[in-house]
């Protein structure tokens, strides 16, 4: 796989998180929200996407054992979808029970062309 910018990054990922625009990269993570109401706390996914990759898929997989991986989006709800002004926009999900009550949770993006 290219990449034609030499930030280590395939350029596939570049096209479909939107990291090619000239933009400042901004990197997929976790942040935990605390409940205010004394509930639990919700685990939160951001990525961006490239609004313009249309010929990019983005899957989100997730584990507990980093051996065995399963496919994130019946664990997800989609809480925002933010357009950044600058081509992307950033998706933000929470981790939805009984996975998000896990200790340990791993994340990662399949991005395939299409």
């Amino acid at each position: 796989l290219g990449d034609a910018n030499a930030n280590g990054e395939p350029d596939i990922i570049d096209y479909a998180l939107g990291n090619d625009l000239g933009s400042p990269p901004i990197l997929p993570g976790f942040t935990l929200q605390p409940d205010v109401l004394g509930g639990s706390d919700a685990l939160l996914l951001t990525y961006p996407v490239s609004l313009g990759a249309e010929r990019a898929k983005i899957e989100v997989l997730f584990s507990t054992d980093l051996a065995t991986w399963q496919e994130g989006a019946p664990d997800l709800e989609t809480v925002s979808m933010e357009p950044l002004g600058d081509g992307r926009a950033l998706i933000t999900c929470r981790v939805k029970p009984p996975l998000g009550d896990e200790p340990r949770v791993f994340m990662r993006l399949r991005v395939t062309g299409q």
